[in-house]
């Protein structure tokens, strides 16, 4: 709860309410109309549980699944948070760099793995090293509280309590409050398809599932039957309330095909223009991006045109596509994909790698696109990064056609410098039933992808989680560096050159050959990039110069030259286009 207000619990399924203080002391709440209790104002850092009468909680004591501040985690009492307390620097903030989208970079980091610390303290100490590579938007992974002191976030529990091992309230203000002072912007994942399986309690107060629509988790989300009108309003306050206590620039929304909603007015809909509005209130860029498996454009498109309004959703086709062509698996929902036409096609329209699909009209900065992100890492069965399986050149080959593509690049943390570490899956339950599911859940689903059992690691071992562990100590160091150096030339690029950066679907061409060669034109800009390990030359005719490359890749006169995976990034003057094709087939 939010100190400076009285205690307000909305609890429909309940009959009455008591409010238990710790270490002690009881007194009931009053009763208010659609299912609102009252209480007193706390004390700020006073902690609190909730003793609960009627339905299907009756005589139990719970956390209460609204609260704040959770400081022993899920299990633990709530706690009364000011958070005018905090000192906030950014009066001036205006959504810097990436308040123009065109231009944005997105860097995702989960906040537990990111440095040895494994909490906001952590990772703010190591901001200077996105800015120097030329990232604008943080994206993190969820931070809501969930099981355990370890976990990827997407079990969440507590929807509007910080993470206790990140380091709760304050933590995560201190984190916003630096990323702002250096210059960068800070997304937020959130989810509001399922809850996690441990420490859950919004059941005993809250009509939260809807058994008339099932997801990968389960019952739905109540967001249009019975009393989805609460529930639709503690998503959205949820929502603002990030974004106005925290100061967040945005938010990512995890899985909103799974969020299920047949009403006149969807939830998303709803929701989009909430922020647009507290966006005009606040007088700085709010931005509301989406996972979907949907692939419509009218997710992005806005509501006076008939779309949901988001500003963006991630595409996930163009990972796709490249990765099919480096690596050559075609198991599960890798199986459409693996020409390198595939690649140009997508580049230029991110919902034509399978079909159907088009983004249609929409413009590039509605689209967010990766060559690696935390769910195709992660969801491999011993976590390998791309560089991993096909070598660093061919990594940055992908990288080089993502971030001179006419979309919103986004980067997996340590992927610019082909961090050694791999990014398993891992979780921290407390019951051991639990963690046995997890177990052989996830080996069960590695088996369609033909992974065997024991090639996985165990997700409830700690020694797992700490394998994740970003080594800053190699950043320096020898192909480390390499990497690094040529995605700062790649972002620096983004940044400064007419040509790039996200735009309309007309303001790019590409074309492949069946040898593994795809080009992309951005006007005076050519990407060449070689996704297969055969040595190849390809024409691309005179008056080009070369502004980044990778490793053994080379300009001869007329032609690249690849005498394995790589890119070149060239240029031709304003004044004169070059002779030939550079689209020509390769050799």
């Amino acid at each position: 709860m939010e100190a400076a207000q009285p205690l307000r619990v909305w609890a429909p399924v309940a009959d009455a309410l008591d409010l238990v203080l710790e270490p002690g002391g009881m007194q009931p709440l009053e009763a208010a109309n659609d299912g609102w209790f009252v209480g007193p104002r706390l004390a700020p850092g006073i902690r609190y549980r909730l003793r609960v009468h009627g339905g299907p909680a009756d005589g139990r004591t719970i956390t209460d699944p609204a609260t704040h501040s959770l400081p022993d985690g899920v299990f633990g009492a709530g706690q009364a948070v000011d958070h005018d307390a905090f000192r906030w620097t950014d009066a001036a903030w205006d959504g810097g760099r990436g308040a123009d989208r065109r231009r944005a970079v997105i860097y995702e980091l989960h906040v537990g793995t990111f440095t040895a610390l494994g909490n906001f303290d952590g990772a703010v100490a190591r901001l200077g090293h996105l800015v120097e590579l030329g990232v604008t938007h943080i994206e993190l992974l969820p931070c809501a509280s969930f099981m355990g002191n370890r976990g990827w976030g997407y079990d969440a529990v507590m929807w509007w309590a910080p993470h206790h091992a990140y380091g709760g309230v304050a933590g995560m203000k201190r984190f916003v409050d630096a990323a702002h002072d250096h210059g960068l912007a800070v997304l937020l994942d959130v989810v509001y398809n399922h809850l996690g399986p441990e420490g859950d309690t919004t059941w005993a107060l809250w009509p939260i599932k809807n058994p008339s629509h099932q997801t990968p988790w389960g019952d739905a989300i109540n967001v249009d039957g019975e009393q989805s009108e609460g529930i639709r309003r503690l998503i959205i306050d949820n929502a603002l309330g990030w974004l106005r206590r925290y100061h967040l620039d945005g938010l990512r929304l995890d899985a909103v095909h799974a969020i299920v909603d047949h009403s006149p007015v969807h939830l998303l809909t709803e929701l989009s223009a909430a922020v647009d509005r507290l966006a005009g209130e606040l007088g700085r860029p709010l931005w509301l991006t989406a996972e979907s498996e949907h692939r419509t454009s009218e997710e992005v498109l806005p509501r006076e045109a008939g779309g949901l309004g988001l500003h963006a959703s991630w595409a996930d086709d163009l990972h796709h596509t490249i990765h099919t062509v480096l690596t050559g698996e075609s198991a599960a929902y890798y199986a459409p994909y693996g020409t390198p036409q595939q690649v140009a096609d997508t580049l230029i329209d991110p919902y034509t790698g399978r079909s159907p699909g088009t983004a249609g009209e929409a413009p590039g900065d509605r689209f967010v696109v990766c060559t690696q992100n935390h769910d195709q890492v992660g969801n491999r069965a011993r976590g390998e990064r791309l560089h991993h399986l096909v070598g660093n050149e061919a990594a940055m080959a992908a990288a080089a056609l993502v971030i001179c593509s006419p979309q919103v690049p986004l980067l997996w943390m340590g992927e610019e410098w082909a961090a050694s570490t791999p990014w398993p899956f891992f979780a921290n339950p407390k019951d051991r039933d639990l963690a046995a599911a997890i177990r052989t859940g996830r080996r069960r689903e590695f088996a369609e992808f033909g992974w065997a059992p024991e090639d996985i690691p165990d997700p409830v071992d700690l020694a797992t989680f700490e394998s994740a562990v970003l080594r800053w100590s190699e950043v320096a160091r020898d192909e480390h560096a390499v990497t690094l150096a040529f995605y700062r030339r790649l972002l620096a690029l983004l940044a400064t050159h007419p040509d790039l950066g996200a735009g309309p679907p007309d303001d790019a061409e590409a074309l492949a050959s069946e040898r593994g060669t795809v080009v992309l034109r951005r006007g005076r800009v050519l990407v060449v990039a070689h996704l297969r390990p055969e040595e190849v030359e390809h024409e691309v005719g005179p008056g080009w110069t070369v502004l980044a490359a990778t490793p053994s890749a080379r300009l001869d006169g007329p032609r690249v030259c690849f005498p394995r995976p790589g890119a070149l990034v060239l240029e031709t003057s304003a004044a004169e286009e070059p002779a030939g094709d550079p689209a020509g087939p390769a050799q």
